[in-house]
């Protein structure tokens, strides 16, 4: 009787995508007649068709993530540890792990495979090494689960929490902490579990247990997250030591040097100095309020961090990378990059048109990459209608170090009025343009921190020459008399010039 039990669960378990397909069609084709049927359906037939697909799509949401996870073990267990199979079930070395292969044979992103893989794990049996069945990490949840009772979301809800308080409190105190969580997931809202959950974390661990050493080596890192309406978002969990020297390095832009400078020069010099310290003068030598920097300190944090990145990058001291010093890359056609295309195609909004791409970021706007290339190596690369290189050139800077030099010897640091950012911080930017024929000289060039290089691409400050030296007239909503501006800081020394 054994054996012929066994034999009937082997053909029921080999069956069973047989099945599972035969419950796709099914369900497609009565998806199709309700989505044509639903207009003009009585409201208390659609409220019972609503909460039948919502018990569907809980028994489906346990599916997905315990046959995740079910995969993930399979795989790890195979002796060929970096292959997996393709749907004929030929083995390939394509994926370097699970979550590759769901991400590109289920089209999910790799993180909602992790996800389903990590879960599942928790709520699905395992099998030891001798063959012994070992029961989930979650045995009340993964129940519940596994009979539909609650959805994926608050699956995922109970085992995040759980996982807050392992090591924390009494077995006795964790057991009633998972059946009182997944009681609240069965009959309530996930608002509720949030809030119920949270409760638990905090009675169970009321002092919020210090992690070890070992615990925090396994939490620090660097996360790339998801976009957020149109911005990279980057989650940095670090140690003491790394999170000083980050401080460090974002220090200068998030709190500006002006008290320290200007008290200790106006000290020294009296009237002379009393433009330093991020103030600035008009052509009459008379002071004028300094334009607001409008940036939040959690944008002034950014921006410092992002120019101590830019410091690093261009002083080549950081390790080779295939071959080469790391360096940011763009690719983009020549007309964008020149704004031919805007020209020629008569656009009338006066926006620039295309796109460029950049190694990490993907698609970006050709205008970001124009203002990148102010100080870039230009490279340019003659390629076929195909793709295919048909001539490389050789790289031009469009500012070379000895006329970047002589920029910052004038102008000192971001010559934006008021501004205090140092020449390290700063990027060398054309006033003309080089893609509207702008040349390349100090006549034709000026020193401007990131946020204010960004600020003047923006097109709504213009900047002159003066006798040699930059002027910022400011756009009326500023200015309504659009008086010229020049910052003093960086020379409290200088007279200013008088336009004559």
């Amino acid at each position: 009787m054994d054996d012929e039990r066994e034999a009937q669960e082997a053909r029921h378990s080999g069956t069973g995508t047989v099945e599972l397909d035969g419950v796709v069609a099914v369900v497609r084709e009565l998806t199709t007649r309700l989505h044509r049927g639903l207009p003009g359906r009585d409201p208390a037939e659609l409220v019972s068709l609503a909460s039948s697909i919502e018990d569907l799509s809980r028994l489906v949401d346990h599916l997905q993530v315990v046959t995740a996870a079910a995969m993930d073990r399979g795989r790890i267990a195979a002796e060929v540890s970096d292959s997996w199979t393709t749907p004929e079930g030929d083995i390939q070395q394509e994926y370097k792990n699970t979550a590759d292969y769901l991400r590109h044979r289920l089209r999910i992103s790799r993180r909602e495979a992790w996800r389903r893989i990590r879960l599942g794990s928790t709520l699905s049996p395992a099998t030891s090494l001798t063959g012994q069945q070992i029961e989930p990490e979650l045995g009340v949840l993964a129940d519940s689960a596994a009979r539909g009772l609650l959805s994926g979301q608050a699956a995922q809800t109970v085992s995040m929490a759980m996982k807050r308080v392992q090591g924390c409190g009494t077995a006795e105190e964790r057991a009633a902490m998972e059946s009182a969580l997944t009681e609240v997931a069965v009959s309530q809202d996930l608002d509720a579990l949030n809030v119920v959950a949270s409760a638990w974390i905090n009675h169970v661990d009321p002092d919020g247990t210090a992690p070890s050493e070992q615990q925090k080596a396994e939490l620090q890192g660097l996360f790339v997250r998801r976009k957020y309406r149109g911005l990279h978002r980057l989650d940095i969990f670090a140690t003491e030591d790394q999170f000083e020297t980050l401080m460090t390095a974002l220090t200068p832009e998030a709190s500006p040097r002006t008290g320290q400078c200007a008290g200790s020069v106006a000290t020294a010099t009296g009237d002379a100095a009393a433009a330093a310290g991020g103030t600035c003068v008009d052509l009459e030598g008379k002071e004028r309020a300094v334009p607001p920097d409008p940036r939040s300190h959690a944008q002034k944090c950014l921006d410092g961090l992002v120019a101590s990145c830019r410091i690093a990058l261009a002083s080549g001291q950081l390790p080779a990378h295939g071959g080469s010093k790391p360096q940011v890359l763009a690719i983009i056609p020549y007309e964008q990059l020149s704004e031919r295309v805007a020209r020629t195609a008569g656009a009338s909004s006066g926006r620039s048109q295309g796109s460029a791409m950049l190694t990490f970021a993907g698609p970006t706007p050709a205008r970001q990459i124009r203002r990148l290339a102010c100080e870039a190596d230009i490279l340019p690369v003659v390629l076929s209608g195909d793709g295919r290189i048909l001539d490389v050139g050789t790289a031009a800077r469009y500012f070379p170090p000895h006329l970047r030099k002589a920029l910052i010897a004038r102008d000192g640091g971001c010559a934006f009025p008021g501004c205090t950012a140092p020449a390290p911080w700063c990027e060398a930017h054309h006033i003309e343009y080089y893609s509207r024929g702008g040349t390349t000289g100090t006549d034709n060039g000026v020193m401007l921190c990131g946020f204010h290089h960004h600020l003047i691409h923006g097109e709504k400050w213009r900047i002159t020459i003066r006798k040699g030296v930059p002027w910022f007239v400011p756009p009326t909503y500023v200015d309504p008399f659009q008086t010229p501006l020049r910052n003093t800081f960086f020379h409290p020394f200088r007279r200013p010039l008088l336009s004559g």
